[in-house]
């Protein structure tokens, strides 16, 4: 009688004679890099880097016609500008934008902006403003959104002491306190950078991500 003969650890052409453990950590490794190259792949073909994107947006679904901007008049809008410590005393932009004709005490949804974008990108880019009125003309709780510059730091605290997570905590929500705004029922979100930021102050300040309202 023959015993299967174990093989040394390392690459190898054949079979292995007994089982060979991996332990968790290597296999969480694994399945990462093969993630990160998947979705590098995924993202070269969306780009048309690569042949496939049309096959690829019928998998995804992603065939529906193009999104548009609501045809709304846009509610009430307040901006301004603060010197913020957290931001090492970058003049920091702000505004807030209601979705009706005036302000008032409402609760309130902090959206953070993308890489080089600012306060004014989710108006002047995305239309949000037109999109919030749309959204409570059709029902939904009326809330704010308030939108504020973080500059390129990815909002969490850089080697220079810049820290834009710091700054919406610390600073930005008692701006908006003080605006007369419910800060009691808060919620984060964003959009390419600012989705990663929106992750990193809700905990803190014990409010949900993904602009879901704590009620």
């Amino acid at each position: 009688m023959t015993r299967s003969r174990r093989l040394p650890q390392g690459l190898s052409t054949g079979p292995y004679g007994e089982f060979v453990s991996l332990s968790r950590r290597g296999l969480l490794i694994g399945a990462g890099g093969a993630a990160a190259a998947l979705g590098t792949l995924g993202v070269a073909v969306d780009e048309g880097l690569l042949p496939g994107r049309t096959r690829l947006q019928h998998a995804l679904g992603l065939t529906d016609p193009a999104g548009h901007v609501p045809d709304a008049r846009p509610g009430y809008a307040v901006s301004g500008s603060f010197a913020s410590r957290h931001r090492l005393g970058a003049e920091t932009g702000w505004s807030v934008l209601y979705p009706g004709p005036r302000p008032r005490r409402l609760p309130v949804l902090v959206a953070l902006h993308g890489l080089h974008g600012d306060h004014r990108s989710w108006v002047t880019e995305l239309g949000i403003d037109r999109f919030l009125v749309t959204a409570v003309q059709s029902g939904v709780p009326p809330f704010a959104i308030a939108t504020v510059d973080g500059g390129s730091s990815y909002w969490h605290p850089r080697p220079d002491g810049e820290d834009s997570g710091a700054m919406v905590t610390d600073e930005f929500l008692p701006l908006l306190s003080r605006q007369g705004l419910d800060t009691g029922r808060l919620g984060f979100h964003g959009y390419s950078m600012g989705g990663y930021g929106s992750l990193r102050p809700a905990p803190i300040v014990g409010a949900p991500s993904s602009g879901r309202l704590r009620r």
